[in-house]
């Protein structure tokens, strides 16, 4: 069964034909210049393990059932203009090698495949044979610019800014004796790496741990979580679960789990967590502590400059493309290893410099590095408009198709996480408003509505909105199927924001017939 959910396939088809058009002319050059079938499709990397993934992938989730081994996909070698690529070729619809690259984010960015373009001609291929399903190549990368270095040194320097005076303190970070501080982690540059979307980010990490444990460690969710997040802890075949709720009898039975895991001398590899269960931060720390697993804190929806979640995580992982860069022409995430977490570093830090590789384009990070330089004066008023449009829509919940929203001002227990103000910054709840509606119609009418009225006041850094579908959503004892809007508020007046969210509202409760009502969402 593919991973994505059967009702939006069309949908993300059609999505991803927008988004991906620089890409997909430039695989439609690619089948041109290597006589591949004139209807076939490709996806293409810059590392070679890639189409190794997309195999096994392929062939144990969707196609093995209908298309039978591999099905029916050609694998190529291409150097074009100093790099080298990996492309896997295949009949569409093939969803379940479009699902690799939705899920894991490692295909290549639009802005190399523009680059690559006019290079068709003089690039040069030859086959690669899935030999034992593994593919016998040596890959180039991409190289490394000094917008990178910039770019981590930045990261670095918001981590360390100002702290979170009320954060608990941890045995990762413990606070002074004499005046109470607590102490900054010692995070340097080289503990930061740089991934081409936050996915790949994740992904890239639960794949090294998976292949490091020898597939016998399980991966653990818990709390409310994005569905990307669950998505790509099932798609290498690894044992994974999920603790929804993420409330004290989930935290019982999450403990339960690692005494029987280390019973049957395994173990959890890692846990990975969102701000929904910010209350839980300091009870999960201490079991990641007695059991050894490595804590990933998912910074995808609040920015840097607004929590400090370095007293809770052994790994930060941050989505760059929303509040650091302030436009969604780059994507980009980032992973930084918290050096005072000594037991998990000793090894994690070894582990990421013997896999990491350099998948980041030289244009999308310069582009990232540039957007970013003013990142604070952006996420002052970035945070006031979504803090707007997130009260709004709260207020609306259960009233309308809204069943839900997604807010970090909504979360018990945030407040200790986030930053100590200053004269030149208040920190505030991020800038992703999440969205949930009660039918894919409504959120559909919802997206197509809002993305025609912010496109009708254009402005630089506008708010950006994404469509996403959410498969089960989970609250309690109640679960329902439907989708999430992303709205990751951008610089406009406040006012005229809200009046586009109400009239996109007004069209998305058009677009249902009877409307069942939700207890109200608060918190999750």
């Amino acid at each position: 069964m593919a991973l994505v959910h059967p009702a939006s396939a069309d949908m993300k088809l059609h999505l991803i034909g927008q988004e991906e058009s620089a890409v997909q002319i430039l695989v439609d050059a690619l089948v041109k210049k290597l006589a591949i079938p004139k209807h076939f499709s490709g996806l293409l990397f810059v590392d070679p393990d890639a189409l190794t993934e997309v195999n096994e992938f392929s062939t144990r989730d969707y196609c093995q059932e209908k298309h039978g081994e591999h099905c029916g996909m050609i694998f190529k070698q291409i150097d074009i203009y100093c790099v080298r690529l990996y492309g896997v070729f295949f009949e569409p619809p093939n969803l379940a090698a479009i699902d690799y690259a939705h899920v894991t984010g490692v295909s290549i960015s639009q802005r190399l495949a523009e680059c690559l373009h006019s290079h068709v001609e003089d690039s040069l291929f030859r086959d690669l044979p899935m030999e034992y399903g593994i593919v016998q190549s040596k890959p180039t990368y991409l190289l490394q610019v000094p917008p990178s270095l910039t770019t981590k040194e930045r990261i670095v320097s918001l981590l360390k800014r100002v702290p979170a005076s009320t954060a608990p303190s941890t045995l990762i970070s413990p606070k002074r004796l004499r005046t109470g501080d607590r102490i900054v982690p010692a995070i340097g540059v080289s503990d930061v790496y740089l991934f081409p979307t936050a996915k790949a980010a994740l992904y890239r990490l639960h794949n090294h741990l998976t292949m490091f444990n020898d597939y016998e460690y399980i991966s653990v969710a818990f709390g409310r979580v994005s569905k990307s997040l669950l998505d790509i802890l099932a798609i290498n075949g690894a044992r994974h679960d999920h603790f929804a709720n993420g409330d004290e009898n989930d935290l019982t039975n999450l403990e339960a789990l690692c005494k029987a895991e280390k019973t049957a001398e395994h173990g959890v590899q890692a846990l990975y967590v969102e701000f929904p269960s910010v209350s839980a931060f300091e009870g999960l720390r201490k079991l990641a502590d007695r059991y050894g697993f490595v804590l990933v804190v998912s910074e995808t929806t609040v920015n840097l400059a607004n929590v400090d979640f370095m007293s809770i995580a052994d790994v930060l992982a941050t989505n760059l493309a929303a509040g650091f860069s302030g436009d969604t022409d780059v994507q980009g995430g980032s992973l930084v290893l918290n050096p005072e977490s000594s037991a998990v570093y000793r090894y994690l830090k070894p582990l990421m410099e013997r896999n990491w590789h350099n998948e980041v384009f030289t244009g999308d990070i310069v582009e990232l590095e540039y957007n970013s330089r003013d990142y604070l004066c952006r996420s002052a008023t970035s945070n006031q408009n979504a803090e707007a449009i997130a009260t709004f829509l709260q207020g609306k919940a259960t009233k309308s198709s809204v069943i839900r929203v997604n807010y970090p001002k909504f979360t018990p227990g945030f407040e200790v996480y986030m930053r100590d103000p200053t004269s030149k910054f208040v920190p505030g709840y991020g800038c992703l408003v999440v969205v949930d509606f009660e039918e894919q119609d409504c959120a559909v009418a919802f997206y197509a509505a809002l993305k025609m009225e912010i496109e009708a006041h254009s402005i630089d850094c506008p708010t950006c909105i994404f469509l996403e579908d959410s498969g089960t959503l989970f609250r309690g004892d109640q679960v329902n199927s439907g989708c999430s809007v992303h709205v990751v508020a951008g610089l406009e007046s406040t006012d005229s924001l809200i009046r586009s969210v109400q009239q996109a509202l007004e069209v998305a409760d058009g677009s249902t017939g009877d409307r069942k009502v939700i207890a109200p969402s608060g918190s999750l």
